[in-house]
C-alpha cells in the first residue's frame, strides 16, 4: 500500500513541472557520459549511467524523471523493511506509509537528479547494517515472516515483540539473537549476507551523491556506542568497506570534488529551515512532525541511557540517522558552505522511522493508530502543494519572451552554467532560429553539459560584446548574483558607450532577462511577458526608504 501511495503522487506529475537547469545538466550529461564524469568529479554518475539508455529513447520530463520515481518507489520498500525488522510489520507499514506521503519523497521523484537513487543507497546500507547485527541462529532466520510469527494485528503486540520482548530476554524481532560478536564475525551465513549487500550499498553511494557518503561516518559513530561486547566486531565488519571508500573520494577530489557544490551561500538560518522542510514539512505539518520526532528521540535516548542493551541500540540508530549528516554538514559549512537541504534528503526516512516507533509503541490497537493516521496524513497531503511548485524555474517563460520580441541578427549570451536549460527548453520556441549565440558559442538547442566559457570575470565578458556592436544582445542569468551582474553592466562606463541596458524582465526561480541595444537604436523595449514582480534588491528606492 504505502508504494501504491507514493506511485499516485509522483507518476501523474512527471511531465507537470518545467526541467529546470540542475535537470538539463542531466540531460547534457546524457550526451557526454564520460567528459561529464571526468568534469564533474563522478558526482552523480551513478545515476548519469541509469538514465543514459532512457535519454537515448527520449529527453521528455516525464521520460528523464522516470528513474527517480522508480527509485524513491523502491526506497518507500525499504523502509518498510528497516521498520519491521526494527519493530515488526506494523511500524514498517507507519514508516513506509509516512515517507510515501511526505511532500520531500514526492518531489525528488519528480526531479531527473540523483536524490531518491540515494535515499534507496543509503537505506539499504541502514537496512543491511540493522540486519547484520540481528542476524541470529541459521536454523532460526533472519526474516520473522519465515517462522510465522509475523501477522497483523494489535501494534502494541508488533511493538512488544521487537522491543521489549528483546530488552527483557535477549530476542530481536521474535527469534533468540545470537551474540552481536558472532553475527558480526560473520560465521552465520545470513549476517555474511547482510554484511556484502552493506559493503556493496556503502561503496555505491558516493556514486549516487557524494555527500550522501556522510552516512559511513554516523555509522562508524553509532557502531563505536554499540554495546561493549557487539562494539569491536561490528566495527571491524564496517570498516571492511573503508578503503574503498578512500580510493573513491581520493580520485573524486583528484578530479576536482572540492569545486561540487561551490553556489552554496554562506551558512544562515533560513538554510536550517530550509533542512526541517525538506525532512518534516513546512508550517503546522513541519510543527506536528517535529513534534513527534523529537518526541520519539527523547524516548529512545532515556531508554539506552538507562538500558545499554543491544535491542535498545538499535532503537537509536535512527537518531543517528535523521541527526547525523545534517549536523556534520552544518559543521562542515562553517569553514565552507555546503548546507544545500537536498543533500540531506537521504535523512528523510528516518524521521519516519522515528514517528512511527513512538506511535507503534503508545498507542493500543490498531483503531487508535488508524484515528491518527486520519489526523496526520491531512498534514502531510496539505504539504504536496509544495511538490511542483518548490524550485520551479521559469525557463519556458523566458524564452518565450525572447522569441515574442527577437529579430534577425540578435545574439545570445550568458554564464556557461546556465546554458543547458535554454538548450533544453530552445526547440519548444518558435521564433528563436533568428538568434545566434553569443557566449557560449556551441550551436543553441543541443543540450551540453559542457559549454566553452570564452570569458573569465566580468570585464572579459564586457569586452567581449564590445567587440562586435552592430545588433542587439539577449542576456540571461541566475540568481541574485547574477542581478547584481546585470546592475553591474548598466553602471560601466565603457559598456555604456557601445549599448543601452534595457529594463530587465524577471521570471521565477530568480531568472533575469535584458537586453543591450546599440547605443543609437531606437528598438522598443518588446511586447509583455509572463512575468513576475520586480525583486526588492533592484526596486528604487521609495519615499519611506
Amino acid at each position: 500500500m504505502p508504494v501504491a501511495i507514493a506511485a499516485l503522487l509522483s507518476l501523474p506529475r512527471l511531465g507537470v513541472r518545467a526541467v529546470w537547469l540542475d535537470e538539463a545538466y542531466t540531460v547534457g550529461a546524457t550526451t557526454e557520459l564520460l567528459d561529464t564524469w571526468r568534469e564533474t568529479a563522478g558526482n552523480q554518475a551513478l545515476y548519469y549511467l541509469l538514465v543514459w539508455p532512457i535519454a537515448r529513447v527520449s529527453t521528455d520530463a516525464a521520460w528523464i524523471r522516470l528513474p527517480a520515481a522508480l527509485l524513491g518507489l523502491a526506497a518507500v520498500a525499504v523502509v518498510f523493511l528497516v521498520g519491521r525488522r526494527l519493530g515488526g510489520v506494523t511500524r514498517g507499514a507507519v514508516a513506509a506509509g509516512g515517507l510515501a506521503l511526505s511532500w520531500g519523497l514526492a518531489r525528488f521523484s519528480v526531479e531527473a537528479r540523483s536524490y531518491t537513487m540515494a535515499l534507496l543507497l543509503v537505506a539499504t546500507t541502514w537496512l543491511a547494517l540493522i540486519a547484520a547485527v540481528q542476524a541470529g541462529d541459521e536454523e532460526a532466520g533472519t526474516d520473522r515472516a519465515a517462522d510465522g510469527d509475523d501477522t497483523e494485528g494489535d501494534p502494541a503486540d508488533d511493538a512488544a515483540e521487537g522491543e521489549s520482548a528483546a530488552s527483557a530476554n535477549g530476542t530481536t524481532n521474535g527469534h533468540v539473537a545470537r551474540p552481536a560478536a558472532a553475527a558480526a564475525a560473520g560465521t552465520a551465513p545470513a549476517a555474511r549476507r547482510w554484511w556484502r549487500l552493506y559493503h556493496v550499498a556503502t561503496a555505491l553511494v558516493p556514486l549516487a551523491h557524494g555527500l550522501s557518503a556522510l552516512n559511513y561516518v554516523v555509522q562508524l559513530a553509532a557502531l563505536g556506542l554499540a554495546p561493549a561486547g557487539d562494539r569491536r566486531p561490528l566495527l571491524r565488519r564496517a570498516l571492511v568497506i573503508a578503503p574503498v571508500l578512500a580510493v573513491e573520494f581520493a580520485v573524486m577530489f583528484l578530479l576536482g570534488a572540492g569545486d561540487v557544490g561551490d553556489w552554496v551561500a554562506p551558512l544562515r538560518p533560513g538554510q536550517l529551515l530550509a533542512f526541517g522542510h525538506v525532512l518534516l514539512g513546512s508550517g503546522v505539518t513541519g510543527v506536528v512532525l517535529g513534534t513527534l520526532t523529537t518526541l520519539a528521540i527523547v524516548e529512545v535516548v532515556r531508554s539506552y541511557w538507562a538500558d545499554r542493551t543491544r535491542a535498545a541500540w538499535l532503537e537509536v540508530l535512527p537518531v543517528f540517522w535523521a541527526l547525523g549528516p545534517s549536523v556534520i554538514v552544518v559543521t562542515m559549512s562553517l569553514i565552507r558552505p555546503y548546507a544545500a537541504a537536498r543533500y540531506v534528503f537521504p535523512s528523510i526516512a528516518a524521521f519516519h522511522l522515528l514517528m512511527a516507533g513512538l506511535l507503534v509503541r503508545h498507542l493500543r490497537s490498531i483503531r487508535h493508530l488508524t484515528a491518527v493516521a486520519v489526523l496526520v496524513a491531512p498534514l502531510l497531503l496539505l504539504d504536496q502543494r509544495h511538490v511542483t511548485t518548490y524550485g520551479a524555474e521559469g525557463w519556458p517563460e523566458l524564452l518565450d519572451c525572447i522569441a515574442a520580441n527577437a529579430e534577425p541578427g540578435d545574439r545570445l549570451a550568458t554564464d556557461a552554467n546556465h546554458r543547458s536549460a535554454i538548450d533544453y527548453h530552445w526547440p519548444d520556441h518558435p521564433g528563436l532560429d533568428e538568434v545566434e549565440p553569443l557566449t557560449p558559442p556551441e550551436p543553441l538547442g543541443e543540450v551540453r553539459r559542457l559549454y566553452e566559457n570564452p570569458t573569465e570575470d566580468l570585464d572579459e565578458f564586457i569586452a567581449l560584446l564590445r567587440e562586435d556592436t552592430d545588433g542587439s544582445i539577449w542576456y540571461v542569468d541566475r540568481t541574485p548574483l547574477g542581478r547584481l551582474v546585470v546592475l553591474g553592466m548598466a553602471f560601466d562606463a565603457n559598456l555604456a558607450r557601445d549599448y543601452r541596458l534595457i529594463e530587465p524582465w524577471y521570471f521565477k526561480g530568480d531568472l533575469t532577462l535584458t537586453r543591450l541595444d546599440p547605443v543609437d537604436s531606437t528598438r522598443p523595449r518588446g511586447t509583455a511577458c509572463d512575468v513576475v514582480p520586480t525583486p526588492s534588491d533592484m526596486r528604487p528606492p521609495s519615499a519611506d526608504d
